[in-house]
């Protein structure tokens, strides 16, 4: 029980630690905890450290306000490994905490996912009735940002990444295509996986203009990086829109054509 309260410190101090200088989060405050060990049922070592628990759940959730005082938490969120005949895998719970209402729990062998399950559960029972908003709905949105993809080396399972926006699923993206979404200005993150590993980008929206940001898969492996609108230029001449179907929040959708795009 030592070991387990410790855990749970370190990984509350990390998750402040990585928001330090950062605005207030505006969604819903989250008290995590890492149990190593339940009735004998779960093992004794994490494959992931305490901080690094943190640091990834601060990444995926960037909406969500970490705290070390779970009387003042809407939910608490808790996460342990369970060693089967088929290897480690990571066990997550999600609770609300007013009522200590267990909303949902699964389990995966890739950690990332799981972060990802409890982070979506969160946000579904969060904005459910249209009561609060992760992306700040009421917020002006009055910056632009383009995301988009160049042709790459890599089909099957890469042809489309999910691409998320501050823990939010955001699009499916296609070769040579681009999206172009509102939102509101200063700092937001984009995410996606890859066979297990998370890659993140943090960049800060400016009031009234664009970014752009191009998403792309070599045999190097795959990246997000921040590109100038004359290089954006460069490239996006015969890029289309992306397709509706993989659109996955169209209220976010942008009515104005990034002006890379234009012949």
């Amino acid at each position: 029980m030592k070991n387990t309260a410790l855990s749970a410190l370190v990984l509350i101090m990390a998750a402040q630690l990585s928001a330090f200088g950062q605005e207030t989060p505006k969604g819903p405050k989250v008290f995590i905890e890492s149990v190593p060990y339940i009735q004998g049922k779960y093992s004794g070592a994490s494959i992931v450290s305490a901080p690094e628990i943190a640091n990834r759940f601060s990444i995926i959730c960037r909406a969500c306000g970490v705290t070390i005082k779970k009387d003042q938490a809407d939910y608490v969120v808790v996460f342990a490994t369970e060693q089967s005949g088929e290897g480690a895998q990571w066990v997550w719970t999600v609770y609300e905490n007013k009522d200590g209402m267990l909303l949902e729990n699964g389990k995966t062998i890739v950690f990332n996912n799981s972060i990802k399950d409890a982070v979506n559960v969160i946000k579904k029972h969060w904005t459910k009735d249209g009561a609060h908003s992760f992306l700040g709905d009421s917020e002006s949105k009055s910056a632009v940002v383009v995301i988009y993809r160049d042709a790459g080396v890599m089909n099957g399972q890469y042809a489309s990444p999910t691409i998320q926006i501050d823990g939010t699923d955001l699009v499916q993206l296609s070769n040579k295509k681009y999206l172009a979404i509102d939102i509101a200005p200063g700092p937001h993150t984009l995410t996606f996986t890859s066979l297990g590993v998370l890659y993140d980008l943090d960049f800060n929206a400016t009031d009234g203009k664009e970014s752009y940001i191009k998403y792309s898969r070599g045999f190097d492996g795959p990246r997000l990086k921040t590109v100038s609108v004359e290089d954006a230029k460069d490239e996006m001449r015969k890029f289309k829109p992306e397709n509706k179907k993989n659109i996955l929040v169209p209220n976010m959708v942008s009515a104005r054509k990034p002006s890379a795009s234009k012949r």
